[in-house]
């Protein structure tokens, strides 16, 4: 922005960059999450704009919110302050820089009509149980609970290549900065037809840790197009193989493994 309107607010100074769109569809554009100033997204169409800041945009299709009441089937649990929810693979938790109105906390809120605030995440391909507090205040003591290891979580996956018994793994892993960290994870495995099913639990919480584990034991994700190619003729997949199906948080029921058939994306409990 070299020389803001007289009124230097986010609509206005993009109807300035971009003179082809209306007003309505900037502001449409500001509520989908799909501007950003300086590299941050801003969701207010009165947001101050001062010299010398960067505005950008991405003109995105409409995005397909999923209905209240498919969401609130999502839900599995529900207490005073907190939900489990099962993830459908295919939708980040949070917002991303291109699907801020379809990621979970947001379709939640929506459905609850309730704030929302994610204690952990899954990936965006992954499907399973997630823990969501609705006040900051559980979202606190959830979180004190998971830093203090009261809060254990188990994953089904399906991976490439014949891998029986137990494994143990603790490769270093590198955060997005490239500092080394401690990474463990156990794997309990059982291996059919060229392929294995696993328990997978983890014991520190590393960005796509079971991924990068596995796949730097030889043995990726079906599925996973972004470790797996080049390992093992890693075959196509439609699906990450990877669900999260296991979580005792300690204060309400106990969420157990399910029968997980790949093929139909139907857990049998």
């Amino acid at each position: 922005v070299s020389k803001p309107p007289a009124r230097p607010v986010a609509d206005k100074a993009l109807a300035k960059l971009a003179p082809d769109f209306s007003r309505r569809k900037i502001r449409d554009l500001i509520t989908q999450g799909s501007v950003f100033m300086d590299g941050a997204r801003i969701q207010v169409a009165s947001r101050m704009v001062h010299t010398g800041q960067e505005l950008s945009f991405r003109d995105v299709p409409a995005p397909v919110v999923a209905p209240n009441a498919e969401a609130e089937s999502w839900i599995l649990y529900r207490g005073v302050d907190m939900v489990v929810v099962n993830k459908p693979a295919g939708i980040p938790v949070v917002p991303t820089r291109s699907e801020a109105l379809t990621c979970l906390t947001h379709v939640l809120k929506n459905a609850l009509g309730s704030e929302i605030h994610p204690v952990h995440r899954i990936d965006r391909p992954a499907s399973g149980l997630v823990m969501l507090a609705l006040n900051p205040a559980a979202m606190a003591r959830l979180s004190k609970r998971l830093m203090a290891g009261q809060v254990m979580k188990g994953y089904a996956v399906r991976t490439v290549g014949a891998w029986e018994g137990v494994h143990h793994l603790d490769t270093r892993l590198a955060d997005p900065k490239g500092k080394q960290q401690e990474a463990r994870t156990s794997v309990r495995g059982h291996a059919t037809e060229g392929r294995t099913d696993c328990l997978v639990r983890l014991h520190t919480g590393r960005l796509h840790q079971i991924r990068r584990h596995l796949a730097l034991a030889g043995h990726p994700v079906e599925g996973d197009d972004v470790y797996g190619p080049g390992i093992k003729a890693f075959p196509p997949a439609k699906d990450l193989r990877l669900h999260a199906a296991f979580l005792d948080f300690g204060e309400g029921p106990l969420f157990t493994p399910p029968l997980w058939d790949w093929r139909t994306g139907v857990a049998d409990a």
